[in-house]
């Protein structure tokens, strides 16, 4: 039938072109390689934006161990720690230290412009399995990134909790 004989002759015509090459080939995988990346990031990788007063911050999803809703805090104030121990969150059987970290990420000319956690809270972002619980203001979302577009910190002995910055979205990331 004709039907036939047409699926035929275009199946015998893509083999013919498929043996002489004139076919495209698979594409190359891309190389997303960077220095100083960790191998996580050895391609694109999802990570949540968030921000700590007013600060943005990105924390890969592969170090997210979870977001609590402050509205529900069950915390046991610790006394005699620093004012950045705000204080213990129990979490599926794991006391979570809950801290505010805005005044190591802020640098020291913008700290009289901090408010209170007590006042911009409204999540708290598990990190270092469920360990710790950083306070933060606002979940922006998650991200697709490029680790190409990140800017890899090679030296860590100052600021080891930043891993790196995204120009891009005037970030930093943890």
């Amino acid at each position: 039938d004709l039907e036939s004989e047409f699926n035929g002759d275009c199946v015998a015509a893509m083999m013919e072109q498929e043996s002489c090459g004139d076919m495209q080939s698979e594409p190359e995988e891309e190389n997303y390689y960077v220095e100083g990346a960790p191998e996580w990031a050895h391609r694109p990788f999802q990570a949540l934006e968030f921000t700590i007063a007013k600060l943005k911050l990105v924390i890969p999803l592969i170090h997210l161990c979870g977001i609590l809703d402050w509205e529900r805090a069950e915390l046991t104030p610790m006394p005699g720690h620093s004012k950045q121990f705000i204080g213990v969150w129990p979490n599926h059987g794991i006391n979570s230290k809950i801290v505010d970290v805005a005044e190591m990420l802020v640098p020291k000319r913008y700290h009289d412009k901090i408010e209170t956690w007590q006042s911009r809270t409204t999540k708290v972002v598990l990190i270092d399995d469920s360990i710790w619980g950083l306070v933060c203001d606002e979940i922006l979302g998650v991200v697709t990134l490029d680790p190409r577009e990140v800017r890899w910190r090679s030296n860590r002995t100052q600021r080891a909790w930043l891993a790196g910055t995204l120009v891009g979205h005037m970030s930093a990331l943890i």
